[in-house]
């Protein structure tokens, strides 16, 4: 069975990412701050139980904790989609959106190079957030 890692996946675009892996068989292991919060993941194991593929929700509770806190969710996945991005701004962009997007995805990818057999592809997307930093 293929295997990927999906970040954020409560979000709305990783939820219908993991809606179509999951479609197509894929065991998907999606990163989220608190797996047991029911009515935030209730529609991703909704999905998964009537899909061909499996869902594990791996707790993450914060992506710039570094590599280390993403070990159990990267591990034997073949594909990695990282769709986490910050979203809280109190003022500052650099400090509230993109320094905490750096160090995130700086932690995935980290994560992933560390994975033995190993990944095989990260895919890294945006947010529409940072548009408006560039």
């Amino acid at each position: 069975m293929v295997s990927a890692c999906v970040t954020g996946a409560t979000g709305y675009v990783a939820s219908e990412l993991i809606k179509q892996l999951l479609s197509k068989g894929y065991s998907v292991k999606g990163t989220v701050r608190c797996p047991v919060d029911s009515p935030r993941v209730q529609h991703l194991r909704d999905t998964a139980q009537s899909s061909s593929g499996s869902l594990d929700l791996v707790q993450v509770p914060d992506l710039q904790q570094g590599a280390k806190a993403l070990d159990t969710a990267l591990a034997n996945s073949q594909y990695v989609f990282h769709v986490a991005s910050p979203y809280r701004f109190d003022g500052d962009p650099d400090l509230d959106i993109v320094q905490p997007a750096v160090r995130g995805t700086k932690a995935v990818l980290e994560a992933a190079a560390k994975q033995k057999p190993g990944v095989k592809r990260v895919i890294v997307t945006s947010s529409v957030c940072g548009e408006d930093f560039l």
